[in-house]
């Protein structure tokens, strides 16, 4: 097992592109480009691999105007 952890965040203007309704802006979100080399088994030939995204110190800015960001991929 091999976990790795890329730290990122969306910057209003520089890094925040939004959804895919508008494909310009979008291309802004940060991108993150995995490589999976070596495969489970040998028996398929095949890469499991898991995401998580997380929203970090999120529940200290309670307010009751914030709520949670929608995040995807």
């Amino acid at each position: 097992t091999f976990t790795k952890t890329f730290y990122g965040r969306w910057e209003e203007g520089y890094s925040c592109g939004g959804s895919r309704n508008n494909l310009v802006s979008f291309a802004t979100n940060p991108q993150f480009l995995l490589t999976l080399s070596t495969p489970e088994s040998r028996k398929d030939d095949k890469c499991n691999i898991v995401v998580a995204l997380m929203q970090l110190r999120r529940r200290c800015v309670r307010h009751p105007q914030r709520k949670m960001l929608q995040i995807a991929f």
